[in-house]
């Protein structure tokens, strides 16, 4: 009976050490799971795409790329993201103008800004080439593809064909980052372009010479204008008053002759008259003709005529004596 009771309690206690071992290691794999699950999690944001890479050996797989989700892909294993929503290039850059001709070369400053993207698909080859340092590569890659354009153009060519040498630059730049650097540019902005002190002073006083001989240019017209005006005016001037000369002269010699033709046209009535008169009178000789005239004569001007009456000189003696 000893002998069953010994084994009945060895029995109960190696189950009772088992159900214990289990459940030690069933809260210990429990623990380990809510722990290591989370930790297979990785999460890319939708701004980003990434490479999966191994923590322990620090391999990555450079031929499947992740887009934006939560991936389980293990506690060893974790990504390196890129961003691929839009980036900015924002720099201040001294480049050097064309010299020749009308344009003498010069030092500026070129502000100049642009937006670029990384291309999803090659993150994979950005990677081989500089890991994740990509924007130094960038704005190095960017910086030398802006001053090998700058000197294609003169100063003048920046202050007046800005839109012209913007879409040089864009290309240009467009054209260095696409396949070296993996990444497109979407639009470049030229902003302010700066001059040097002593060129921007040149520029002024050749500025203000330019508007100094327009104000002598102008100057000068309106003295030609004015004595051109002066001498039309003269010219106006004289005409009217020759015309009103003439007028006054056509007047003048059309009034002699109504008056002319007037008198003359009397002086045939009035001698058709006389003429009709001595022919009814009988009247034939010198004398009466004479008479007849003198009396018509008196006659008609008898408003101007003051009466004289000669009573003769023998008359006045008799008067006396």
């Amino acid at each position: 009976m000893v002998s069953a009771d010994v084994a009945r309690q060895t029995r109960h206690k190696f189950y009772s050490d088992y159900g214990s071992c289990c459940a030690c290691l069933f809260g210990i794999g429990a623990l380990l799971t809510l722990i290591l699950v989370p930790m297979s999690f990785s999460k890319i944001e939708y701004y980003e795409a990434g490479l999966r890479a191994q923590k322990s050996t620090g391999n990555i797989d450079k031929d499947t790329i992740y887009t934006a989700g939560n991936y389980m892909i293990g506690p060893d294993f974790s990504f390196k993201t890129f961003p691929v929503s839009l980036l900015n290039f924002d720099q201040t850059i001294s480049v050097w103008s064309k010299s020749g001709g009308q344009d003498a070369g010069a030092t500026l400053q070129l502000d100049i800004s642009f937006q670029y993207r990384l291309r999803a698909a090659d993150i994979g080859k950005l990677y081989n080439k500089v890991a994740t340092s990509y924007e130094t590569l960038v704005v190095t890659y960017a910086q030398d593809a802006i001053k090998n354009t700058s000197p294609l153009f003169g100063v003048d060519e920046y202050l007046t064909n800005r839109t012209t040498i913007e879409q040089a630059l864009k290309q240009n730049v467009t054209k260095a980052l696409k396949t070296d650097i993996f990444c497109d540019v979407v639009d470049l902005q030229l902003r302010k372009i700066g001059l040097t002190a002593d060129y921007e002073q040149t520029k002024l006083n050749a500025a203000l010479q330019v508007e100094f001989n327009g104000k002598e240019e102008y100057v000068q017209r309106t003295g030609v204008i004015e004595e051109e005006t002066a001498l039309a005016v003269a010219t106006i001037s004289n005409e009217a008053l020759v015309i009103k000369n003439g007028a006054i002269a056509d007047a003048n010699l059309i009034k002699q002759k109504a008056e002319y033709q007037a008198k003359k046209l009397v002086e045939e009535q009035r001698s058709a008259g006389l003429k009709l008169m001595l022919s009814e009178m009988g009247l034939v000789t010198d004398e009466h003709k004479a008479s007849l005239d003198y009396i018509t004569t008196l006659i008609n001007n008898k408003d101007s005529i003051k009466p004289y009456i000669n009573l003769g000189v023998d008359f006045l003696q008799k008067q006396v004596t």
